[in-house]
């Protein structure tokens, strides 16, 4: 007897026994915590460092009330925040709740495909489980609510699936809506989730066709009405003086309607390229497969694979319909649905379920290249909560001086000092520093100069050191020109900031950038004289300029130093505010002097490559000459 390859609602001639069943679901089980078990020695970062500070000042129970000072309510999220803080689970092991919560769903995804399509139940469940796009969510404690919503809409899910009888469709309310928008905002999608699944799969043999459409009403209905309870009433957007989502879509879309659905269809392209492992940043080609993926459906009327895009569709809202979400906030729950599509799409061929594997072992692969990063980015919060406890054992005296200091990093001294300690308001620099050297502009005025005993709070790149004014004022120098024979790429640019500061040196003969340099290295004792003749703000635009002569040497670059004030990330991780976008949002123009340094300058085609995140580095020849180089912000 032929077996169907699409999403049946009765079941097929090679339905796996029980045995067999089984064993998938503990296959299920162990495949899904080997590929996600690391995240449980990734330590907290300073988002959740500003959760527990707010989770340290109420007991338990308070913890499920809103918290005037923070925009959303996510009671449930909260509560396990706070119940891993008192139980000694707050390091890398407060992840045991998202991970539970991610294999709950996984199971529950494949107990109710089990119901509908049970041959190709395993197949989809697995990747829906593995999926590369799931790593920022799984490895990034503070979006760890994501996964809570993903195991809550998935009982729900699985109920609407399996329980025949009418009190189904409140049970996947109380157990599956509830707790998810209870964990996240994210959870709204469950008002079309639900009434989906109810239409498009729930089985024709539970009810007639009368009830299924009133019950999907009613589910429409209440959720909605639950979501709105709970974004107007109980979210405290207002008092926290954040700016209304709502509001805020709403008047994207009102002033600029096309810009607003370009913008989404890049949010679903690049969600779906994420969440498959293609490209962190590549909207155009995600959306070029989807499309493709859609019209192969629709041609070949392959329902399973549209009920999977439309799912994927599902799970992109309400994220994806404003501006530029972030990867490392939204891309949980699209990843799933555009997991599910590949994996649908690859069982709908004739021996797809051989092909599967490569499918799974290639999903596994970029899930463990892409919890690098962020296994380094928790390395480096520790790192920087460690030092913190150094530098400061107790409430300081006197408000200390901060140098290099992202911002969020202040999270682990608001965390151990509380609010009363004014954290926020500590006088702080941002500067290019190495242990011999600190870009200062020449205007430059240190507060309390005549005090240079002053404590000062410096972050080297690796840790916070202590040390004072005095030191600091000492490794002083202007902005600068220095030349250096080769450029090399970042190590690691997810940490862009700490490599700049570990690598910065006008003496090391060498810079480091987001691409390397074509010509070879020379020997160590390379040197080449350059001297800056002038340097400041273009007249009457915004922008600087730099000249200096170069003397006869070997090929080299020559590195023009500044220290952009207002323009450094406040991040240690790239995919969130990076250093790599901030060359790129100016434009350089290179001059060459005319015959004598008298006659004027004449513009080149000479191409600036970006080191250090944001200062020019400039080709130049053998040749002596005199350079002049501008710099405008786009």
């Amino acid at each position: 007897m032929k077996t169907t390859t699409t999403w049946s609602r009765t079941r097929s001639t090679h339905e796996p026994t029980f045995g067999s069943r089984r064993f998938e679901l503990v296959l299920l089980v162990v495949v899904v915590l080997l590929v996600h078990v690391r995240v449980l020695t990734f330590a907290q970062t300073p988002e959740a460092w500003s959760q527990l500070s707010l989770l340290r000042g109420r007991t338990w129970l308070g913890s499920f009330e809103p918290f005037p000072e923070y925009p959303y309510y996510r009671p449930l999220w909260f509560a396990w925040l706070s119940l891993a803080d008192r139980v000694g689970l707050s390091g890398g092991l407060a992840h045991v709740g998202p991970l539970l919560l991610h294999l709950t769903g996984v199971l529950a995804v494949y107990r109710a495909l089990a119901r509908i399509t049970p041959t190709k139940a395993f197949a989809i469940a697995s990747c829906v489980g593995i999926a590369p796009g799931l790593t920022g969510a799984m490895s990034w404690l503070a979006a760890g609510n994501k996964a809570f919503v993903f195991g809550f809409l998935a009982i729900g899910f699985a109920i609407l699936l399996r329980v025949r009888s009418a009190t189904s469709y409140a049970l996947a309310v109380l157990f599956g809506a509830i707790p998810a928008i209870a964990s996240s905002e994210n959870g709204y999608l469950a008002v079309l989730l639900f009434p989906f699944t109810v239409l498009a799969l729930r089985p024709r043999t539970f009810e007639s066709v009368m009830v299924r459409v009133v019950g999907s009403v009613a589910l429409l209905v209440t959720i909605a009405s639950c979501s709105l309870v709970h974004l107007l009433v109980l979210s405290p957007q207002r008092t926290a003086g954040a700016e209304s989502r709502v509001a805020q879509l709403f008047a994207d879309t009102r002033t600029d309607p096309i810009g607003s659905i370009v913008a989404a269809v890049e949010n679903f392209g690049r969600f779906f390229a994420h969440g498959i492992g293609v490209g962190d940043n590549l909207p155009w080609i995600g959306a070029v497969l989807l499309a493709a993926l859609t019209v192969y459906a629709i041609v070949s009327k392959r329902r399973a694979l549209l009920v999977a895009i439309a799912i994927f569709v599902v799970l992109n809202v309400p994220a994806s319909l404003f501006r530029g979400e972030s990867s490392r906030h939204h891309a949980y729950l699209p990843a799933i649905g555009a997991a599910a599509c590949i994996a649908t799409f690859v069982c709908g061929f004739r021996g797809g379920m051989w092909v599967l594997p490569l499918v799974q072992v290639f999903f596994i692969g970029r899930t463990f290249e892409l919890q690098r990063p962020w296994a380094d980015y928790c390395s480096q919060s520790q790192r920087i909560y460690e030092s913190s406890v150094e530098v400061l054992r107790d409430e300081p005296l006197e408000i200390p001086l901060l140098v290099n200091v992202p911002m969020e990093y202040r999270a682990a001294f608001h965390l151990r000092f509380g609010a009363a300690a004014k954290v926020s308001e500590w006088p702080s620099a941002t500067v290019l520093s190495s242990r011999d050297t600190i870009l200062l502009p020449e205007d430059f005025r240190a507060p309390d100069v005549d005090r240079p005993k002053r404590m000062v709070i410096e972050y080297d790149g690796s840790r916070l050191v202590r040390t004072t004014l005095e030191q600091v004022l000492g490794r002083k120098r202007s902005p600068l020109a220095f030349c250096v024979d080769t450029v090399r790429s970042f190590e690691r640019p997810w940490l862009a900031w700490a490599e700049t500061l570990r690598t910065f040196s006008p003496f090391s003969g060498e810079a480091i950038g987001f691409e390397s340099s074509p010509e070879p290295v020379h020997d160590a004792s390379f040197v080449r004289r350059v001297d800056l003749d002038g340097h400041g703000p273009l007249t009457g635009e915004v922008g600087l300029y730099w000249e200096c002569t170069i003397a006869e040497g070997e090929p080299c670059y020559v590195v023009l130093g500044w220290t952009p004030w207002s323009v450094l990330p406040t991040t240690e991780n790239a995919w969130l505010f990076t250093l790599e976008p901030l060359p790129w949002a100016f434009t350089a123009r290179t001059f060459h002097a005319k015959g004598g340094s008298q006659e004027g300058w004449a513009i080149t085609d000479t191409t600036v490559l970006p080191v250090y995140g944001f200062l020019p580095a400039v080709p130049v020849g053998n040749a002596a000459q005199r350079l002049r180089v501008e710099l405008r912000l786009r």
